[in-house]
């Protein structure tokens, strides 16, 4: 996937200044929707209480806390869908199923229920990216580090094929 890039320049963002560049761009995907492939099977969703809980072996709490986001998935979800915005995302699955994705599906089977498309699809063939949301607009690359977790990004200055982003490991 990175190849596909090839010479793109960007402006490299601390986490903190990267989740609302990329929220404000997303923002403005309008009715073409953004479309999220999803491929890594070992990830750290940092300081993510249901996350944390898990990680602790508190599998019980850990789902108790994912139920407690109802409210705000619902709430998302529905700005989202009032905006306008299509969201197209496949989940590739491996086998066996690492603990972070048994984790993980029971948020996306959550997040389903208040509009979010999310399929699950287990892996056949080739291998692809580990995550790339495309849409027609530029969107920023996340930067992952050691431990697969979120640590930066990069703003493109202008996107060399017109659509698309990658988690990189970098």
């Amino acid at each position: 996937m990175r190849e596909i890039f090839g010479g793109a320049h960007g402006t490299r963002l601390e986490q903190a200044a990267y989740t609302p560049d990329f929220m404000e761009r997303f923002r403005r995907i309008g009715a073409e929707g953004f479309w999220k492939l999803e491929r890594m099977q070992h990830y750290d969703e940092g300081d993510f209480p249901s996350w944390l809980a898990f990680r602790d072996g508190e599998w019980e709490r850990s789902l108790r806390l994912i139920e407690e986001l109802r409210p705000e998935y619902e709430e998302e979800f529905g700005k989202i869908t009032g905006s306008g915005i299509g969201l197209h995302r496949v989940r590739i699955v491996e086998r066996p199923v690492t603990p972070y994705i048994q984790w993980e599906l029971n948020i996306l089977h959550v997040k389903q229920e208040y509009g979010d498309s999310e399929q699950v699809r287990p892996l056949a063939g080739a291998p692809a990216p580990a995550k790339s949301p495309v849409t027609s607009k530029p969107v920023p690359p996340r930067v992952c580090g050691e431990r697969r977790a979120r640590t930066a990004g990069s703003r493109p200055d202008r996107s060399p094929v017109g659509r698309g982003s990658v988690c990189r490991t970098g």
